[in-house]
């Protein structure tokens, strides 16, 4: 019992001490976990007839495989088709509802028009330009995933593609990333090329 009062008499004093000289007291601020996205394999397989919807086959880790339509100027998911069974059965369906042409235009160069697509990553970014003749022009910049310390992912271009029209654009990318555990993927960017803002007709 003696020790105990003493102590307890010691982190009184202690305090005391802390409280009279102004000394903050500092908690320890707890770090928020690394969630990176479910990792996906992503392959283009078309555009629909009008360029306004894209069609990707996806290898998903916790969903498995399956079919995905996004909206291409949104860049935003519209409908999933999960494989059951045959996948060529599954990929006709996708087709039939979503009007989807073939060959896929899968290069860099426009369909219709002299403009080629071309994309970096740099700094941090994916830096999306277009190139015409002999110029060169900036179109947007997307993040890449940020891992330890701000440090930016490493990424490459794994597919570009456009729709039959020459105005839509999908770009698959792959990041990897490295925080607590290393981490990698595939990741989509979509939209429509906007001729205003190249200065084309």
């Amino acid at each position: 019992m003696p020790q105990k009062n003493t102590t307890v008499g010691l982190f009184v004093l202690l305090a005391s001490l802390l409280w009279a000289s102004g000394a903050e007291v500092v908690h320890a601020k707890r770090s928020e976990p690394f969630r990176p996205p479910a990792k996906q394999t992503l392959e283009i397989r078309g555009f629909s007839k009008n360029g306004k919807e894209v069609a990707l086959f996806v290898k998903d880790a916790n969903r498995g495989a399956m079919f995905q339509v996004r909206k291409v100027n949104k860049n935003k998911l519209v409908k999933s088709y999960p494989v059951r069974g045959s996948e060529k059965g599954t990929w006709r369906k996708v087709r039939r509802e979503h009007k989807i042409v073939e060959p896929l235009h899968d290069a860099p160069d426009n369909p219709r028009k002299d403009l080629t697509l071309v994309v970096t990553p740099r700094k941090g970014e994916l830096v999306i330009q277009f190139s015409q003749g002999d110029q060169l022009k900036e179109y947007d910049r997307v993040a890449l995933l940020e891992g330890r310390k701000g440090k930016p992912a490493k990424a490459f271009i794994k597919q570009m593609a456009w729709g039959p029209r020459g105005k839509s654009v999908a770009i698959i990318y792959h990041q990897k990333v490295k925080h607590l555990l290393v981490w990698e993927g595939d990741f989509v960017h979509t939209f429509k090329v906007k001729s205003y803002r190249l200065g084309m007709e």
